[in-house]
This record gives structure tokens, C-alpha cells and sequence, in this order.
């Protein structure tokens, strides 16, 4: 017998090299199938052999971040000469993304700072809060007695204390809107009067203005006028109090409730 005969090859064998193609990163969460393979080279006796290079499962969705060892085939073309060949290939698996939501508040001026609420969205493969550890650094630059005018203001979230091995966090910032404080007035009594055909009423004290926060400058200005809601005689008439005011440097943050007064309408006696 004289000629050649080709044997197939079964690896490993001497002379096969393999320059094993590049992955690109999945996110925790996802399955292998998300991952592309870059170009790789069979070389057999220093030539190269043409073929493909696919994922042996690429259903599989690795259990945590960091470096998967995925299970790559090299498939070639002739089938008869050349048998596949398998080999464990890195996949950079990268933390997935959680939203870290801070709740929007809703305080009185002069309250005290709130305690700052957050929900926290974006979980896969079953997981939940027991899967991250630690709490996010809330903070506002809120303090009590700031102005309604610096309302909304801004509620920061940091990292704070969070960590996870799954997963990175990204934030959305929440707003803290001041509503202005009721004050509320006392020390007025209405006065009786005889009928005389007109609403007009008067008062008697001294208008007190209650619920100012401690140190700020607001007053009691205006013209106060008083009206009967009926000219008629009567028992326990409503005053209806106008013309008050809110006066001073921080009258501003401020909004006047004024009370209802009552007072009676006697009959008129001619002699």
C-alpha cells in the first residue's frame, strides 16, 4: 500500500492550538443567550480549520455577579476529519441595577425634619430585600423654620450603608414641599347690641395671634371691621371678623384663620 490516509481528530492532539473567542457581559438577571461570542481560531498542525464557536446551553442564567464559566464549542465545518472541541469560557456577569425611590414628603413650616421614607424596585431571579444589606443616606437641606419660598426642595439618597453582591444602585430623588402654618386668632368676644337696622358689630379684648414658631417676627395689621350676618333681631347672631392682616418679616410662611363670634340682636323697645 502506498498513499495517504487522514485519521480524524479526537484532541487533545499535538499540534492543536485553540485561540478561544471573547464574551461580552451579561447583567445579573440575564441568561447566557445574552452574551456574543467574538471571533476564535482552530489551528491544527498550524492550519487553520474553518468551523463555528457557539455556547453549549445558552438557556443558562448564571446564580451571581462576577466571572461565569461558560461551556463553549468549537463545531467544525468537516465533521469527517475533525471532531468538537469544548472548553470553559469566561462571562463577565455585572451587577444588575436596583432603583432606590425616595418618597416625596409633604411637611408644615416649623415641623420637625421628617424621617425620610424610600422604596427600592428592580429585583430578579426571585429576589427581594434580604438579598442587599445596609440602608441609603437620606438627607434635604429642610430645617425647621425654613421659608415656604425655598419650597420644593430637593430629598437626596446616597449608597449610605447599601451594598449587595448582585447588585448597583441608582436613585430618584424625592421633593419636600412646606405648607404654610395656620395661625389662628383668640381673645374677641362679640358684643350685643339693640337693633338698629344695620349688620355692623363690634368686639370686645384683645386679638391674640396663636401658633407663631418660636423667634419669628409676624404680627396683627389690617383694619379690622366686624359684620353681623343678619340685620334682623335675633339670638346668637354670626360675627363675621374682616380686615386682619399678617404683618412682619416672616408673615410670608404663615396663613390666618380667623374664629366666629357670636353675639345677640335685641329687639328695639320703643317707650
Amino acid at each position: 500500500f502506498t498513499g495517504k490516509q487522514d485519521s480524524m481528530v479526537f484532541g487533545p492532539v499535538k499540534g492543536v492550538t485553540v485561540t478561544w473567542p471573547q464574551t461580552t457581559p451579561i447583567i445579573y438577571g440575564q441568561s447566557i443567550a445574552d452574551s456574543s461570542l467574538g471571533d476564535g481560531v482552530a489551528l491544527i498542525n498550524g492550519i487553520q480549520v474553518s468551523g463555528t464557536f457557539s455556547f453549549a446551553d445558552t438557556s443558562v442564567v448564571p446564580d451571581k455577579a462576577g466571572t461565569y464559566k461558560a461551556d463553549v464549542i468549537f463545531t467544525p465545518d468537516d465533521q469527517v476529519k475533525y471532531k468538537t472541541i469544548t472548553a470553559k469560557v469566561d462571562v463577565t456577569v455585572k451587577k444588575a441595577l436596583l432603583t432606590v425611590t425616595v418618597n416625596n414628603v409633604t411637611v408644615t413650616y416649623g415641623d420637625l425634619v421628617p424621617t425620610y421614607q424610600y422604596s427600592i424596585s428592580g429585583y430578579v431571579l426571585g429576589d427581594d430585600i434580604t438579598d442587599i444589606s445596609g440602608v441609603p443616606a437620606i438627607s434635604s437641606l429642610y430645617t425647621p423654620g425654613l421659608a415656604v419660598s425655598y419650597s420644593p426642595i430637593q430629598i437626596i439618597g446616597e449608597v449610605g450603608t447599601l451594598s449587595s453582591n448582585n447588585y448597583d444602585f441608582s436613585f430618584v430623588f424625592g421633593k419636600l414641599l412646606i405648607n404654610k402654618k395656620v395661625l389662628t386668632l383668640s381673645g374677641l368676644v362679640g358684643n350685643n347690641k339693640v337693633y338698629d337696622g344695620t349688620t355692623t358689630a363690634t368686639v370686645s379684648g384683645k386679638a391674640v395671634l396663636n401658633g407663631i414658631f418660636p423667634g419669628d417676627n409676624v404680627y396683627l395689621g389690617g383694619y379690622p371691621y366686624f359684620t353681623f350676618t343678619s340685620r334682623l333681631a335675633g339670638d346668637n347672631i354670626k360675627i363675621t371678623i374682616h380686615g386682619y392682616t399678617l404683618k412682619g418679616l416672616k408673615a410670608a410662611n404663615y396663613t390666618l384663620v380667623l374664629p366666629t363670634l357670636y353675639a345677640d340682636i335685641l329687639p328695639l323697645v320703643n317707650p
